[in-house]
């Protein structure tokens, strides 16, 4: 994950993680419906999508990043 401080989770490896898999690629698939969005003109369908994907951009980065990680945690490390 890109910022080290959002990084929760115990475990480092991703391999064994499939929800923190899901939402990477996720996270990927909207980085680059962004890429795509910013290469294109200004007008009505990429100004929606544009605002649309850069919102679950921020979400996923400080809210489900986190809270995946936190939860992987408790499942993993429960007794």
């Amino acid at each position: 994950q890109s910022i080290p401080i959002l990084h929760l989770s115990k475990q480092r490896s991703m391999s064994f993680r499939p929800p923190s898999q899901m939402i990477f690629w996720t996270f990927i698939s909207t980085l680059i419906i962004l890429t795509w969005v910013g290469a294109r003109p200004n007008g009505y369908p990429f100004d929606t999508i544009g605002q649309i994907a850069s919102m679950f951009y921020f979400i996923t980065i400080f809210m489900v990043f986190p809270t995946t990680s936190m939860l992987e945690n408790k499942l993993q490390y429960h007794h």
